[in-house]
């Protein structure tokens, strides 16, 4: 069986682990003797006979870097929102000019589809309401067949209905022509939200698994369960660095 020494030097490892991302990573530690401090706590683990004292000594190293992470954590998000921000921008830059082409043969395409309709009731009732109402769209060759009348001929209804189709063929073919464009801008978006909600996962996870695993360290650090029969913290390094690997996208 290994000896309570040897599991105490082996949490010993993982303290001087656990120092290394520390001191590597950006975010301020604002205990400026915390590393004098874990020296001292390290030299006494690894003289440690005693399995559950080890646990002990450990378990303000362990809250600190618990802390530490989780801050680590909350940069990532926040970096993440940025980055999203700049590519959604960079994405609606690209294809600007479309999508604010399309925009237009949307609002064109829907005030003639508005004047046909209008332009039915009006052949129904005879109402000039109906003839006012097409008016305000301002369609300048429309607007010249009505101009000063109260009442359309068949003639001026064939006219104007002839008119809109042959601009709703135009319009139509914009639209295939557009096609490719606008395509590509939705496709883009969509990518972007995968990765966006992959990166959103892996954050929630690392998250959850930090928290997860301070908390099972101080319940066998306090002596509410046999650390052996509970978890065995000199194997967790390898469930620690995956999650946050998957948080940051390694």
């Amino acid at each position: 069986p290994v000896s309570e020494n040897k599991k105490s030097n082996d949490l010993a490892d993982i303290l001087i682990s656990l120092e290394e991302l520390v001191n590597k990573d950006q975010v301020i530690v604002e205990d400026k003797n915390s590393n004098e401090r874990n020296k001292i706590i390290l030299e006494e683990v690894r003289n440690s006979e005693e399995y559950l004292h080890s646990l002990r000594l450990l378990l303000p190293v362990i809250n600190e870097f618990s802390l530490h992470a989780l801050r680590v954590i909350d940069e990532l998000e926040q970096e993440k929102r940025k980055l999203v921000a700049m590519f959604e921008q960079a994405i609606d830059r690209k294809y600007g000019d479309a999508i604010a082409f399309e925009r237009e043969l949307r609002k064109v395409r829907n005030g003639f589809y508005s004047t046909l309709i209008n332009l039915s009731k009006y052949s129904e009732t005879k109402d000039s309401k109906y003839l006012d109402a097409i008016r305000e769209y301002n369609i300048a060759a429309v607007n010249k067949i009505i101009k000063g009348k109260q009442q359309l001929s068949g003639d001026d209804i064939v006219a104007i209905h002839r008119f809109i189709t042959e601009r709703m063929t135009m319009i139509n073919e914009n639209y295939n022509q557009l096609q490719p464009d606008m395509d590509a801008y939705y496709a883009s978006h969509r990518e972007l939200r995968k990765v966006v909600e992959k990166k959103e996962d892996g954050i929630k996870e690392a998250r959850l698994t930090f928290i997860v695993w301070s908390r099972a360290y101080q319940k066998m650090a306090m002596g509410k369960t046999n650390p052996a029969e509970w978890f065995d913290v000199t194997k967790s390094g390898d469930l620690l660095m995956g999650a946050a690997g998957r948080a940051v996208g390694l």
